[in-house]
């Protein structure tokens, strides 16, 4: 119950614009607007996106009006790894994440699709190697395993595409388009020994 205060509050015209709302960019391919992703996704010019289940690669950046003016990827497949989530990862939740794959124990509150969901993710994890290795090539694509979160990640493919090479993030690490495993760790030293990125 809200109280005589709390009904005189709630009542006032300008009581719910208080609370933000959720900030969306407008993607727009040519004439066609094709819908809206979360604003907190971190995109540029050149930024790879996942969209009605193709890939989207940005041409400009309206920042003022958030509008994404995007083209067709070339390469019609979706990526293996892709950022399906519906809100930022924190750094916790994927060193969680990365413990899970790395026991053998089954929760015991799990189904019996979860726990066959879950086997398979192990199995991928260890045949991958992912303990050990963070470098995955598949097809023209390189994905990145830093074991972050999103603000992390976000970061790493801002520098990558500052650098020239095209990058987006995924719920564990980066994924960089038509690159080695050579020139990945080349420029990955390279940022290794000069000072972090200035905000």
């Amino acid at each position: 119950m809200l109280g005589s205060e709390g009904e005189r509050l709630t009542s006032a015209r300008d009581f719910y614009a208080i609370f933000p709302t959720d900030q969306e960019w407008r993607l727009v391919a040519g004439d066609r607007f094709l819908g809206t992703i979360p604003h907190f996704n971190q995109v540029g010019l050149g930024s790879i996106l996942l969209f009605a289940g193709r890939r989207w690669r940005v041409q400009t950046v309206d920042d003022p009006g958030k509008v994404l003016q995007v083209v067709q990827h070339r390469a019609g497949k979706v990526p293996l790894f892709t950022d399906q989530a519906a809100e930022p990862v924190h750094d916790g939740l994927v060193a969680e994440m990365r413990e899970v794959l790395r026991d053998n124990a089954m929760p015991p509150y799990l189904d019996a699709k979860a726990c066959g969901l879950l086997l398979e993710a192990r199995k991928a994890f260890h045949e991958l190697d992912l303990e050990r290795r963070h470098l995955i090539p598949e097809d023209e694509a390189l994905h990145l395993f830093t074991w972050r979160g999103s603000k992390a990640n976000a970061l790493l493919v801002l520098t990558f595409l500052s650098a020239g090479i095209k990058a987006w993030p995924h719920d564990a690490g980066i994924t960089l388009d038509d690159t080695s495993p050579e020139d990945a760790r080349s420029l990955l030293k390279r940022l290794a020994t000069n000072l972090p990125p200035t905000p």
